[in-house]
């Protein structure tokens, strides 16, 4: 200010109105001098840009999520499986990769409509998130299709252990319209995706596929199979 100069705030400041609402603002701070080069004081100017952060903030939300289940979009999931990759070769631990499909959805669209079928989607989601650890991601990859990348696996029983569980709280009965229905899921290995750096990943680095039914087997890149 001392030297003449217009000055901004910090990025993303906060001003806090007298009713305590947050308002997000862009401002700046402008000298007044006297004609002697006194400063006598500041001009300042506050611009409320609330609603332009908060655009930003959903339109970025939008790119990387699902709408319906708030659940991570493919590309957000292709992002987050390639940083698990470069993990895992500073790290001992297994990488999982799978596919998870639901069995039965299609039947509850026919049966219920559309508007039951999205309440079981978004059902699934919460379930999932809470059956998997917070470093876990799963995505929705489209339609009844959902992606999982579970890094930091020590040992093969520990992945059982944990695709049990995410196959148990999808099975557990859900209410739709007074209607009770039941589904489940299997999980695959992820060459659906066609993703050229899981070939390189599954050829080159000990990452480790899903292949699970009802019950949990696990078969590795070189082939190793434990029931």
């Amino acid at each position: 200010m001392q030297e003449g100069k217009i000055i901004g705030l910090a990025n993303h400041t906060i001003l806090i109105t007298a009713q305590g609402e947050e308002r997000a603002i862009k401002d700046s701070a402008a000298p007044i001098r006297a004609r002697d080069g006194t400063l006598l004081g500041a001009v300042l100017v506050f611009h409320d840009v609330t609603e332009k952060r908060q655009l930003t903030a959903d339109l970025a939300y939008q790119a990387t999520h699902d709408l319906l289940t708030g659940l991570p979009n493919r590309a957000l999931f292709l992002d987050r499986l390639q940083h698990a990759v470069r993990a895992v070769t500073r790290q001992e631990a297994l990488l999982l990769v799978g596919i998870l499909d639901l069995d039965g959805f299609k039947q509850v669209n026919d049966r219920l409509g559309h508007d039951m079928g999205d309440i079981l989607l978004r059902e699934v989601a919460r379930r999932t998130r809470e059956a998997l650890r917070t470093e876990d991601t799963i995505a929705r990859l489209g339609g009844d299709e959902f992606g999982l990348v579970l890094p930091e696996i020590h040992h093969m029983e520990g992945a059982q252990q944990l695709a049990n569980h995410l196959l148990q709280a999808i099975a557990e009965p859900m209410l739709l319209d007074g209607n009770s229905v039941t589904i489940s899921g299997s999980l695959g290995s992820p060459s659906s995706l066609g993703m050229t750096v899981i070939n390189r990943v599954c050829c080159d680095m000990p990452i480790w596929r899903f292949i699970l039914p009802r019950m949990v087997s696990v078969t590795s890149t070189n082939s190793m199979k434990k029931p």
